[in-house]
């Protein structure tokens, strides 16, 4: 239907979108390279990095956002392997932070569980026949500057900004799902997310007349159609 864009999707990728993981987050900036368009996003997530590392307890009073994407910068490792390449960046990086991971359990689960569930992720894309999942080029193609359609779940865009954000289906029972015990609450928060994914354009769509069922149809989310907005003339 658009055969000059790009798609991409949240089974597409390497790992899991685990946002609230601390190698997630620094896998961003390593993965990422330095450029006017991603300084900004870069010094975002180096300012999440380190508030992470001193909820660890390490000392980062030192440490800014500006010396860690330097120093990140200086990491170059020959090496095509995803998983062995961010392996030796993160080696690489504490290294040069001087910072003993060993001394910070918390930091070590967290490493442990970022590589055993990318590494069952990889291996299941690749007996789907994704044999190019596990390549550090594809890695870099995960967090590059999207020009593309990504199609996700409010869940899978946690924590990313996309120029245009256009999201449907928001309806009862879905947004928020039927099983949520408070359902204002669950859909507000999901609605705060896709929200405020947006850089520049926000579509938020409510169906008409969707089945449930044979003989019902949805109804708009509650919480979206009990807001009232203020539209141009124009």
């Amino acid at each position: 239907m658009l055969p000059d864009q790009q798609f991409d999707g949240p089974g597409l990728v390497p790992f899991s979108n685990d946002p609230d993981n601390f190698w997630f987050k620094l896998s961003k900036i390593l993965l990422t390279e330095r450029s006017p368009g991603m300084l900004v996003r870069r010094m975002r997530w180096a300012g999440d990095v380190i508030n992470d590392l001193s909820d660890f307890g390490v000392q980062t009073s030192r440490l800014t956002q500006r010396l860690l994407l330097r120093e990140c910068n200086t990491i170059a490792i020959p090496e095509t392997d995803g998983i062995t390449y961010l392996d030796r960046a993160f080696n690489a990086l504490f290294g040069l932070l001087n910072i003993d991971l060993d001394s910070f359990p918390q930091l070590v689960e967290h490493r442990e569980a970022f590589f055993r569930s990318s590494q069952a992720r990889i291996e299941k894309l690749q007996k789907a026949g994704a044999s190019y999942i596990g390549d550090v080029a594809f890695f870099r193609k995960v967090f590059r500057e999207r020009t593309g359609i990504t199609v996700s779940t409010i869940h899978g865009v946690k924590g990313a900004e996309f120029d245009v954000v256009i999201a449907f289906g928001l309806l009862e029972g879905m947004v928020p799902h039927f099983s949520e015990v408070d359902g204002v609450k669950a859909a507000s928060k999901l609605l705060y997310v896709v929200g405020s994914r947006a850089r520049k354009h926000l579509h938020l769509i409510s169906e008409n007349a969707r089945p449930l069922g044979r003989h019902r149809h949805y109804s708009a989310t509650k919480v979206l159609g009990a807001c009232a907005f203020d539209y141009d003339d124009c």
